[in-house]
């Protein structure tokens, strides 16, 4: 097949992080000891986390959000939005998936790109790739949404500055919003994260007030539609409906350990010889008590806390957890 492209230029292609693809993206990941991690996440994605890490300062909480901001930026939700000065606390919805927010939208970290009042005046007849929009991470902290399928018009955010987000407010101060250009764009990611370090009463002697947390811990709470895969089983007991996994089950491909079984084995005829049906495998016991997963490594999907304890400050250890947004009731 004819390539547009020279061996000497793809092979060129294949050794920058924004030009390779492919196997010769992952083979520039290695070359960076930070290996491509599943293929849930496309080239894109995994190239705005790759450059994030490889040129920013690692052990930094900008590089860490921006590594974890592309990498799941190709699950991130697309609306769009309007600012009203009027409501300096709120985005209103014009378009996105479903018909309005919902209580999946809350508590969630948002990028919103507008024009600002210091930019008001500008060339407006230029080509739109030319006004001068910026970008600001905010969070959405309500409003209280009625469970699914409710939805509501408008979200807040919140209106305090932080070291995560900016603190909202269209209708006055640095990022206030230009009245003329009210349309936005705003994306909502499937992420959050914290670092739930206890208060420095920790080791006081005889203290009885500690704050609580997990000292020198990074936790990264993921979408749980993101995440959770159904287990995967070999075995298929009776009784056992796939349709309805037990929320207790662990995620991640296995086989059953079925050599530990009672009862398990063959008549002289080649007859199976089982008395009884095997225990589901939520019955499971490691020491007998029924079938029991072997779990295959890293079959449960990725590992995205091995990647970022490569950027964490040393001594900081990096935990994923899978995390419900939505509010059913």
């Amino acid at each position: 097949m004819l390539q547009p492209r020279s061996q000497i230029d793809l092979a060129l292609r294949d050794t920058l992080i924004t030009k390779a693809e492919g196997d010769g993206l992952a083979a520039v990941s290695r070359f960076y000891s930070l290996p491509r991690p599943s293929s849930l996440f496309g080239d894109p994605a995994w190239r705005k986390a790759l450059r994030a890490a490889v040129w920013g300062p690692r052990g930094t909480l900008g590089c860490t959000h921006d590594f974890l901001e592309g990498l799941f930026s190709g699950q991130a939700l697309e609306f769009s939005v309007t600012l009203d000065p009027a409501d300096p606390k709120q985005v209103k919805f014009v378009s996105g998936p479903g018909a309005g927010f919902t209580s999946c939208h809350v508590g969630r970290l948002v990028r919103i790109r507008f024009i600002p009042a210091t930019a008001a005046g500008f060339d407006s007849s230029k080509p739109q790739d030319q006004w001068p929009f910026v970008e600001r991470m905010f969070f959405t902290a309500g409003p209280v949404i009625a469970g699914l399928p409710a939805t509501s018009a408008y979200l807040d955010l919140a209106p305090f500055d932080s070291g995560y987000w900016t603190g909202c407010d269209w209708a006055a101060g640095q990022w206030s919003v230009d009245p003329a250009h009210t349309s936005a764009t705003m994306s909502l990611f499937s992420f959050v994260y914290l670092e739930p370090t206890p208060g420095p009463l920790t080791d006081y002697p005889g203290d009885t007030l500690s704050s609580a947390g997990q000292a020198c811990e990074f936790q990264i709470l993921v979408d749980d539609t993101l995440l959770a895969f159904p287990p995967t089983y070999l075995l298929d007991p009776p009784g056992v409906d796939r349709d309805l996994v037990d929320v207790a089950m662990p995620d991640g491909g296995h086989i059953m350990d079925l050599f530990d079984l009672p009862n398990v084995g063959e008549h002289w005829d080649g007859t199976p010889a089982i008395s009884d049906p095997p225990t589901p495998p939520q019955g499971g016991d490691p020491l007998g008590g029924g079938p029991h997963p072997l779990y295959f490594q890293g079959a449960g999907g990725f590992a995205v806390s091995s990647l970022l304890d490569l950027l964490l400050a040393a001594g900081v250890r990096a935990v994923e957890r899978v995390h419900t947004f939505c509010t059913e009731a």
